[in-house]
């Protein structure tokens, strides 16, 4: 029982090694010119790729058609990614992959050009390279594998903790910016409708003192005119029609 687990517990390392020199050296060079970690956490490894590569070997290694493998290892495949990229979101608000960018994706969990890729990798995978793999773990000498074994999870667990404790820390930062940052815009809300309250208010006082100026001054000119003698006489004229 033991040999088993160790084995698989390899092969889980060994394929999420592999997954993350996929996705931060050959995907990344590709698409973004450069080299990245693109992995959740601080070591070369992505666990997904390691435990679709599992599922892949333990559910579907039994089908032999390469047509019905590819199908079943895609879709298994795009389930784990899309299910996994939602459930990290939720815990940790952050998207780790988005391929909204690209053609036929889903939410931008999962894509169509991931979903042939996984299906051709599963196909190669199980037909070609986990026997190669699994005959070089047989192999190598057990004492070397228990060391290894253990050396290994002693390292992923310390990585793990980091790597939680690196996201709490960093969420409780981006919080408190977040709470700064809306009393900063609450304040200048208040302050923006009180300077509009004030400029109302002054544009109001200063339309009644034109209003009245205007009022005034037509009520003067009218006065003139009336008292002078153009204005007499057209009065009389009046009187006369």
């Amino acid at each position: 029982m033991l040999d088993t687990i160790e084995k698989y517990y390899l092969l889980l390392l060994i394929y999420s090694f592999a997954g993350w020199i996929w996705e931060s050296v050959i995907c990344a060079l590709i698409f973004q010119k450069k080299l990245i970690n693109s992995g959740f956490f601080i070591g070369p490894y992505c666990p997904i790729y390691g435990f679709g590569a599992l599922l892949d070997i333990i559910v579907l290694g039994w089908i032999k058609d390469p047509i019905l493998l590819f199908f079943a290892s895609a879709f298994i495949c795009c389930i784990m990614e899309y299910i996994t990229s939602y459930v990290m979101e939720k815990l940790f608000n952050a998207r780790w992959w988005d391929y909204s960018d690209m053609k036929f994706n889903i939410n931008g969990r999962v894509c169509l050009l991931g979903f042939v890729a996984f299906g051709i990798l599963s196909v190669l995978l199980t037909k070609y390279i986990d026997p190669f793999i699994e005959s070089l773990i047989i192999a190598t000498p057990e004492t070397l594998i228990h060391t290894g074994c253990i050396v290994s999870a002693v390292i992923i667990t310390i990585d793990v903790i980091i790597t939680l404790k690196s996201i709490k820390g960093f969420n409780d930062k981006l919080r408190v910016f977040t709470e700064a940052l809306l009393e900063k815009g609450s304040a200048l809300s208040e302050t923006i409708i009180e300077r509009q309250s004030v400029i109302s208010e002054t544009l109001a006082e200063k339309k009644n003192a034109v209003t009245d100026a205007i009022s005034e001054k037509k009520s003067a000119v009218t006065d003139k005119l009336q008292s002078t003698a153009a204005y007499e006489k057209l009065d009389a004229i009046k009187k006369y029609i």
